[in-house]
């Protein structure tokens, strides 16, 4: 399980029983690497209607890491590179993806790896247009990433 909170104000949750893992659990984020973040945000953000939520900039380890999520809300500082914006992101009760942008090194796919990875599957709201805009397979919903890791798609509405 991950930390929520930064240690200054962590608070250690009561074990709940009934619950598999002890407490609420919810998969708290899905990390991806990409070669192009303009392509992969183009992607995520502008096709998909993912919301950037944080950009930090982790240079002294040769990347940069872009967060995103379907929600609609936004950060407490409107500045997406403010530290003050990473206790909060932590924090959200939905999944978030993680791209870390590492420019100048090559990216495997992770299904290409033996990571465990096969597709990520996300549920959007617009389904059959977004499929005809991506040009996605119609018969499984299904394109790879600008980095090449296979999405798939299922529409939101039941």
């Amino acid at each position: 399980l991950l930390q929520h909170t930064f240690k200054q104000n962590f608070v250690k949750p009561i074990p709940d029983p009934s619950l598999a893992l002890g407490q609420t659990a919810v998969i708290g984020q899905i990390t991806t690497r990409s070669q192009d973040i303009e392509a992969s945000l183009g992607l995520y953000r502008d096709s998909l209607g993912m919301k950037l939520l944080s950009i930090q900039d982790i240079s002294d380890y040769g990347f940069c890491l872009y967060f995103l999520a379907f929600t609609a809300e936004n950060p407490p500082d409107q500045d997406l590179t403010s530290t003050k914006n990473r206790e909060w992101l932590w924090q959200r009760p939905y999944t978030t993806l993680e791209i870390q942008c590492r420019p100048g090194q090559s990216c495997v796919p992770m299904d290409k790896e033996g990571e465990g990875v096969d597709h990520i599957t996300m549920e959007v709201e617009d389904y059959a247009n977004i499929l005809t805009k991506l040009k996605a397979d119609q018969s499984n919903s299904s394109f790879p990433d600008p980095d090449g890791i296979q999405l798939k798609l299922k529409s939101a509405s039941r």
